[in-house]
């Protein structure tokens, strides 16, 4: 007799990221892009799930579109954005983006 235990089904996780767009508008309109995936998610879930590798390319893209489209390409979806007017003093403006995704557990 062969017994099978019942497959059971794991929950994806939803996963939040901020994506931060820095314009140097007195730098002929620079960029400076980083990603942040929290404290909460550790180094080997982060190489399980290629953050890692994706936080490389999105901070080497040239702007918040093409960074956008990458992140959408692997799966993230835009809940929010936040606008930071342009400083005077220094000439930059601040644009946040946060975005979620469903991942397997572990």
């Amino acid at each position: 007799m062969l017994l099978l235990a019942p497959a059971v089904a794991q929950e994806p996780i939803e996963t939040y990221c901020k994506l931060s767009v820095t314009t140097l508008t007195n730098r002929k309109n620079e960029n400076k892009i980083s990603v942040d995936f929290g404290s909460e998610i550790d180094s080997l879930y982060l190489k399980q799930h290629n953050f890692l590798q994706d936080l490389e390319k999105v901070s080497s893209l040239k702007n918040d579109v093409e960074a956008l489209n990458f992140l959408a390409k692997k799966g993230w979806r835009l809940i929010s954005v936040v606008v930071y007017r342009d400083n005077d003093f220094k000439k930059e403006q601040l644009k946040e983006f946060y975005l979620r995704k469903a991942i397997d557990e572990k």
